[in-house]
């Protein structure tokens, strides 16, 4: 038998099964995060959870199921997914693929936790983004993405970026990021094509303040304090949505046939009382049917 072979299978034969080659639906950024996170003393079996876990909290805004198991566990995963980023080994922007990660699905990740190095960490790299030119749709895409991120996260420093990023007036003075458009031939000038992009921002803030869920959130609709006037005619649709996140409703499971319970509409009565504002019940979709109803969790995530 050839002398290579048999030490090949020797090495094979004595290593531990955390070296073995990775499941053969990763790809190299999946792949790394599993390998990472043996050496982070994880098993092979969470490691393999925690990229699921990554991948399915990417897919859904609000999914709740995600990190009981680590609490179980006693893992903490914030400091190791601080570090990931950290090394910047991710692409920016959407994931290449779905057997990928992009630096955008880990962030998403991090900000369910909620915790405060977590946070930081967000918040730090959104101030950072904010200095950075904006020249293409591509870099509208990303600060868009990060502004959700800090929604989710729910973090009081976050939440006075989103603030700050959907008024008029931060728009206006030095501390914005410069906004460098092309002209779109025929279709927008270059002043035109800037106040576009500009929108797309200031609207991810204010879409990122309802999906937070938050009670700083909740009365900033209710009351417009905060909210630039040019999202005025929005404020009752942008507090339904930031009511029901409140509550733990999520998507709007009235529209699938399926009622809300009792409790979680008092909850939602209440809160729309204390705002002078009456709650109207959503109603079913004629154009949807139960039978193809997708699980709405109802619990806060």
């Amino acid at each position: 038998m050839n002398i290579s072979f048999m030490i090949c299978l020797l090495v094979l034969s004595t290593s531990e099964p955390s070296r073995c080659g990775a499941p053969a639906y990763m790809g190299e950024t999946q792949a790394s995060v599993w390998r990472k996170a043996q050496d982070y003393g994880m098993s092979v079996e969470d490691a393999e959870l925690l990229v699921g876990d990554i991948w399915r909290s990417a897919t859904v805004i609000h999914a709740s199921g995600l990190h009981e198991h680590w609490r179980e566990q006693k893992v903490d995963l914030v400091p190791f997914l601080v570090e990931l980023l950290e090394e910047d080994g991710f692409p920016r922007g959407p994931r290449p693929s779905s057997r990928e990660f992009s630096e955008i699905d880990v962030m998403r990740y991090l900000a369910r936790f909620r915790d405060a190095r977590g946070n930081a960490f967000l918040v730090k790299r959104v101030n950072t983004t904010l200095q950075e030119a904006v020249r293409t749709e591509q870099d509208v895409d990303i600060l868009c993405d990060l502004l959700v991120v800090l929604g989710t996260s729910q973090g009081e420093n976050g939440l006075d970026i989103l603030f700050k990023v959907q008024s008029e007036e931060f728009w206006k003075s030095n501390e914005a990021p410069e906004v460098e458009a092309k002209a779109i031939a025929g279709v927008l000038s270059k002043e035109r094509r800037r106040e576009s992009m500009i929108r797309r921002i200031r609207t991810s803030a204010i879409d990122a303040l309802a999906i937070s869920g938050t009670q700083r959130a909740v009365h900033a609709f209710g009351t417009g304090e905060g909210i630039s006037t040019c999202f005025e005619d929005s404020l009752n649709e942008y507090f339904r949505m930031a009511v029901r996140y409140y509550v733990g409703v999520f998507k709007s499971p009235e529209h699938y046939g399926n009622p809300l319970p009792p409790e979680k509409i008092e909850q939602i009565e209440a809160i729309y009382q204390k705002y002078g504002k009456t709650y109207t019940p959503e109603v079913p979709d004629r154009d949807e049917h139960p039978s193809t109803t997708p699980h709405v969790r109802l619990s806060t995530p």
